[in-house]
């Protein structure tokens, strides 16, 4: 049987990893689109990336550097893929 103190190690470990993924969505989207998001504002869906909150003219900048940014998450060499951005 395995302890509790493993059992929150490997919780820790995913909510890390998960954090991690939302940090290096949040910087590509600044980097690349001049645009800061909060992190409360990301989500992922499969293999899409899903933004709340925004205005239209935030999503229409997101939209135009659409190529950028998911070059620029692919770099960051996340756990998940991310083929597409929505709104």
């Amino acid at each position: 049987m395995r302890s509790i103190g493993e059992f929150f190690a490997k919780i820790q470990k995913v909510q890390t990893a998960k954090l991690f993924a939302y940090k290096a969505a949040a910087d590509s989207i600044k980097k690349a689109a001049g645009i800061e998001i909060k992190i409360s504002s990301i989500a992922f869906k499969g293999r899409h990336l899903v933004l709340k909150g925004l205005s239209s003219g935030e999503k229409s900048h997101i939209f135009m550097k659409k190529s950028a940014i998911l070059k620029e998450i692919e770099g960051q060499k996340l756990s998940r893929i991310v083929e597409d951005i929505r709104f």
